[in-house]
């Protein structure tokens, strides 16, 4: 067998390969694409609610809330005035059939770090928890503030 008739062989088995896998690549970024759309329906009543809950808390200091009209995730920033910080990732598992909350506090004087991932069923139960959260971080503010120097 002749060196050309060699390359000819590889070349047609790499063009193989390339079409094969190309094939299974579109099929797999269309379902990321299904995943994506999906995601972004399930979080649309979550996402109106925090844009609606970040206009009335507008003035409370340390707090952002951060939830793109046609996003996939949510956050929350809370930071007190010692400058921990407190952040909430909203969104929902790989496959949307629940809605996932990753929680992660950090503790600047010690260094200390701590993360925790909630999950709920329902939006209903996402906003109430996300409610609890910002309840206590605007007393503690209101705490501090109110307190004698």
């Amino acid at each position: 067998m002749s060196d050309e008739s060699i390359r000819g062989h590889l070349r047609a088995a790499l063009d193989a390969i390339v079409v094969r896998e190309s094939a299974r690549l579109r099929e797999a970024v269309g379902g990321v694409d299904v995943r994506v759309a999906g995601r972004i329906r399930a979080m649309r009543p979550l996402v109106e609610s925090l844009r609606m809950l970040s206009e009335e808390t507008g003035s409370v200091g340390g707090l952002r809330i951060d939830a793109p009209a046609e996003g996939e995730r949510a956050w929350i920033e809370m930071v007190e005035t010692a400058g921990s910080r407190h952040t909430l990732s909203i969104s929902t598992d790989a496959e949307n059939r629940r809605f996932e909350v990753e929680e992660c506090q950090y503790f600047p004087l010690s260094g200390d770090r701590a993360s925790y991932m909630h999950c709920f069923d329902t939006a209903e139960e996402v906003l109430r928890f996300v409610l609890e959260m910002l309840g206590l971080h605007i007393a503690s503010r209101q705490a501090l503030a109110g307190k004698p120097a």
